[in-house]
């Protein structure tokens, strides 16, 4: 129980309370209990919000600092952890809680920009303005107003609404300046810097940075804003400039990591500039010292970097090395990795190393700003690999299948001399024992029985020779997709246009007529324009023979638009669109689009010539691809059935015999095999039964007990 001067005590901090803080009066209330509660409560609900809010800030900003300093980026925020984004959440809980049952409190608008502030850390710039704007409507006079107007801004530029954005910025800059309120206005200056920044409107950008310098006295934020114009000058090019103003950070008051940063930027302009001794005597310097031990790292890329630049090739790759050893899961070590790609792509050439280490790099360290270039990379030597595989499988199979050809050709030379010595045997034998009307009887029948045997012999080797010759064609259109999926790569992926040119010039010597050869032929004359510097009239050449070898063609179109002439009216079969398209699913990892394309082209096309084609692709995606044998028979049959007299029913039409023949097989040995168990169960049966009459029976006791 609390004595009676305690509750004068409570009391009387009670009254202060509610006087300083939330109207929260209620004439039916008990001054000291339920009025005591209610402000108890109030300030609960406050503080556990905006106790959640700064906790939640201030890991957003220790992960800035984790990161490093980095050139700041229009309307960019930095990345929120899951934990952080919990606490904003309280947060906006709790505020908006307060604006429920406390509407009169002074700290009112301080929930209100507590709220607009945590969707903007959250993302949810809709939300974050509507609070904003909600602050702005009720408290048009609160003291909070000029920063709650730098948060709107800022949230402005992030929906893109740039001209919006800016002048509010400006207009903030002016109020805040008239109203004494320099960090704001330095702020606001700052942030306008930023989105000129991001696009690359560095002249502007350095005014508004500069006009920052001029009114603050952070000199934190000071040293960061000088920090921001080296980097605008770095993008305008301009060294001497950018040198002149990384080294004018340490002029303020910088933390450790902006001092640090803005020595390795100054280090990095050396390097730039062919300074490398110079460079790499202020690095070393810098490893010698202890308060850099955490960003060793650092420096140790940048001196590799400088050993690139020497052209100290096994340096580098020593100093990389060590790198992705020494200091494991860091940014520098994705860094090394990539690094280390690059020398084995372009310097020496060897893509296997290159893949390993590009795809090292992409695991290495996930936010590095590496990592998706090197999961490019990564995957584009694979697929690189992929199809280099491929052609030799290609190829190999080839030789396969004729080599089966030449062995049928040979094993069928030595049954024909077989069957002429046997003949010529049994003719000899015949003379010598059959009447000559027997003997002319026999020889009839053996000439008609060999007869038949041949022609059977020449159709089924037919049939052999066709669906081989398909298959071999089948896998000559597929060397030249990988030709030209390869010549993509090393053009769009890898960037080696003469690489390029050599496997486009391929696929136009392989390809034939092939919907391949007039896109390559085009994408040759384009790598030679501008990559290769070819005047127009070589050019124009290049244009001419692509009209030329293939005038109906759409690169054709292209061709005459390039040069100038009349466009032609081009008519063509709505199959061979749809088959071109399923062909470039038919060998990558999307079969199933390929099916879906071929069965439409089968039902809306049933008089082209490409339905047999199809239906032949059809079968053969069930056959190699997805492993479905049933559906590949099935479709095998309707392709017989639909175009009995084309190449690809012929090509089909042994397998078809040979899965019929190897079912009836099948079949007669299942048969043979339940005849015999019956057989062997019916004479178990008749053995048990004669045993069982054979045996004694024991005698009967006819006695009653």
């Amino acid at each position: 129980m609390h004595t009676s001067s305690q509750r004068l005590l409570f009391a009387a901090l009670g009254f202060l309370l509610v006087a300083e803080g939330c109207q929260v009066y209620n004439a039916g209330a008990n001054f000291v209990g339920e009025r005591y509660v209610n402000t108890v409560s109030y300030f609960n609900t406050y503080y556990n919000a905006e106790r959640a809010f700064g906790d939640a800030e201030k890991e957003v900003l220790a992960g800035k600092r984790a990161q490093q300093w980095k050139p700041a980026l229009p309307g960019k925020t930095n990345s929120v952890s899951q934990g952080a984004r919990l606490k904003f959440n309280t947060a906006i809980e709790k505020a908006s809680r307060l604006l429920s049952y406390y509407p009169t409190c002074k700290w009112v608008d301080d929930a209100l920009l507590m709220i607009g502030k945590s969707y903007f850390y959250l993302e949810d710039d809709i939300k974050a303005e509507r609070k904003f704007l909600e602050l702005f409507a009720k408290y048009p006079d609160s003291d909070l107003r000029l920063e709650a107007e730098l948060w709107y801004g800022r949230s402005l530029l992030r929906q893109k609404r740039y001209d919006e954005g800016v002048q509010l910025l400006e207009n903030l800059y002016t109020k805040a300046v008239t109203e004494k309120e320099n960090e704001i206005a330095a702020l606001a200056s700052i942030n306008a810097g930023r989105h000129f920044f991001g696009r690359q409107e560095y002249v502007r950008a350095v005014k508004y940075f500069q006009q920052s310098l001029a009114i603050s006295s952070d000199d934190k934020l000071n040293a960061e804003t000088q920090m921001e114009i080296g980097y605008c000058y770095r993008g305008m090019n301009d060294l001497p400039k950018a040198s002149q103003a990384f080294m004018g950070v340490d002029e303020f008051d910088p933390d450790y990591t902006t001092s640090f940063t803005a020595k390795l930027e100054n280090i990095e302009i050396m390097s730039e500039s062919h300074k490398y001794d110079e460079a790499l005597n202020r690095l070393n310097a810098f490893l010698g010292d202890g308060k850099n031990a955490e960003n060793y790292s650092k420096i140790h890329l940048q001196i590799g970097n400088i050993y690139l630049a020497q052209n100290r090739i096994d340096d580098a790759i020593a100093k990389f090395g060590y790198l992705d050893t020494s200091f494991a899961r860091t940014e520098e070590a994705a860094k090394a990795y990539f690094e280390l790609g690059k020398i084995y792509e372009t310097l020496q050439g060897n893509y296997s190393l290159a893949r390993a280490n590009y795809a090292k790099a992409r695991m290495e360290f996930p936010g590095s700003d590496i990592t998706a270039e090197a999961a490019q990379k990564a995957d584009a030597f694979s697929k690189y690999f992929a199809l280099r595989s491929d052609l030799k499988k290609y190829d190999s199979l080839i030789v396969d299948l004729r080599g089966r050809k030449g062995k049928r050709d040979s094993l069928n030379f030595n049954a024909v001399q077989q069957a002429d010595t046997a003949a010529a045997l049994g003719i000899s034998k015949a003379k010598s024992t059959e009447a000559p009307r027997e003997s002319q009887k026999r020889l009839r029948a053996n000439r008609d029985s060999v007869a038949h045997l041949d022609s059977l012999k020449v159709a089924r080797e037919k049939s052999l020779e066709i669906s081989e010759q398909d298959n071999v064609d089948s896998l000559r259109q597929m060397i030249v997709k990988a030709h030209f999926e390869l010549a993509g790569i090393f053009y769009l992926e890898i960037n080696e246009p003469d690489s390029a040119l050599s496997w486009f010039q391929k696929v136009i010597d392989e390809g034939g007529n092939s919907n391949l050869a007039p896109r390559a032929l085009f994408t040759i004359t384009e790598i030679y324009g501008t990559s290769k510097g070819k005047g127009k009239s070589f050019l124009d050449s290049l244009h001419n023979t692509i009209i030329a070898r293939f005038p109906e063609s759409a690169y054709a179109q292209e061709s005459r638009r390039a040069l100038g002439i009349p466009l032609t009216s081009i008519q063509t079969d709505p199959a061979d669109e749809l088959y071109a398209r399923a062909e470039t699913y038919m060998e990558g990892a999307s079969p199933d689009s390929a099916l879906r394309l071929l069965y439409r082209l089968v039902k809306e096309n049933a008089t082209s010539s490409f339905s047999a084609k199809a239906l032949y692709a059809i079968g053969w995606l069930y056959e190699n691809k997805l492993a479905r044998r049933d559906s590949a028979s099935v479709v095998y049959r309707r392709l017989i059935a639909a175009y009995p007299e084309s190449r690809f029913a012929g090509a089909v039409r042994p397998k078809v015999e040979e899965e019929d023949n190897a079912r009836k097989e099948a079949e007669l040995k299942a048969k043979e095999e339940l005849e015999a168990k019956k057989k062997k169960d019916d004479e178990q049966k008749k053995s048990e039964k004669e045993s069982g009459e054979a045996k004694p029976q024991p005698p009967v006791n006819n006695e009653k007990p």
